[in-house]
């Protein structure tokens, strides 16, 4: 019953974060002012399970540091020198090197956040400004924030769904889409670069646009 309960928040977590990706991209309409309900509920659903994965990744690892540390004082022959010259990141080592997808994770999500909290803070700003609806917000070196954050997200989207499919292996009625998954997994490869490829290409032509747009503003 756990493991199916496990399985169906993985599911809506998935859902959830494909439709954020596909229904509003954050290239898009990243200079709205004001979201629906439908845009804000998966915004902050996703936002939240990334911050709790990365909670629980730090306290796994606080865990498994307390573990070594208990075991170099119960047992004498892990107490000798070599062992208590180890550093936190050479102990951490062995942990995150079987927890490869929580390590990216943990180097995704930083840089989100506070991406997301300077989008938040220019957006507060914006507030406070009679804006025209043609004036772009977002020029100049501030229209990689947008472009990053919508990398960031696909790249997050990419290991939520390589950790699925990880754990959907297991369930036994699952399993033979997971194996059927691998082995179309060339086809798969290929489609998600191209994916990539027409999602960045889009990103350029839009900031290109949005660059010509606000010189023309300004000129005249």
């Amino acid at each position: 019953m756990k493991l199916w309960f496990h399985a169906v928040f993985r599911g809506i977590y998935i859902g959830m974060f494909a439709y954020m990706l596909c229904k509003f991209p954050v290239y898009d309409d990243f200079e709205a002012l004001d979201r629906t309900w439908s845009q804000l509920i998966p915004f902050f659903y996703v936002l939240t399970v990334l911050i709790a994965q990365v909670s629980m990744t730090f306290i796994k690892a606080i865990d498994y540091l307390s573990f070594h540390c208990f075991k170099s004082k119960v047992l004498p022959l892990e107490s000798d020198q070599s062992y208590q010259k180890k550093n936190c990141v050479t102990l951490l080592h062995p942990y995150f090197k079987s927890n490869k997808l929580a390590l990216w994770r943990i180097c995704l999500v930083v840089p989100l956040l506070l991406l997301e909290a300077i989008r938040f803070i220019l957006l507060t700003i914006e507030r406070n400004k009679n804006r025209a609806p043609d004036v772009k917000m977002w020029f100049g070196g501030w229209v990689l924030v947008p472009i990053v954050l919508e990398l960031l997200y696909c790249a997050l989207f990419a290991i939520a769904t390589i950790s699925s499919l990880r754990f959907f292996h297991f369930v036994q009625s699952l399993g033979f889409f997971v194996h059927l998954f691998k082995k179309m997994w060339k086809t798969v490869g290929m489609f998600v670069l191209i994916f990539c490829t027409f999602w960045f290409v889009l990103a350029v032509i839009h900031v290109s646009i949005s660059s010509k747009s606000s010189s023309i503003i300004h000129n005249y």
